[in-house]
């Protein structure tokens, strides 16, 4: 295969996908699920959601799998300082 067709595969398969998530009404692309996430933020800061946004916020602020902190909510509930504690990240006991 030469360059210039192995160009125009790899072009045709990325407009594939991209029609194929615009059927769906979703934007497409890297920089929307980046913006999707960075929109979330917490109605109340102090309680810890289980949506699955609120989940990827939380990852990223507590620097823990999403699993582990729904897991800790269920668990303890969803007051941060408990979940934090119950993930072996709070503060002193």
């Amino acid at each position: 295969m030469t360059y210039d067709r192995a160009v125009s595969a790899t072009a045709t398969r990325l407009s594939v996908v991209r029609q194929a998530f615009s059927t769906f009404g979703e934007p497409c692309g890297p920089g929307a699920v980046l913006s999707a996430m960075a929109t979330y933020n917490p109605p109340d800061p102090t309680l810890v959601e289980v949506k699955p946004e609120a989940l990827d916020f939380w990852a990223r602020t507590l620097e823990q799998p999403p699993e582990k902190i729904r897991q800790a909510v269920q668990k303890v509930g969803p007051v941060l300082e408990t979940v934090k504690k119950e993930l072996g990240i709070g503060g002193a006991d």
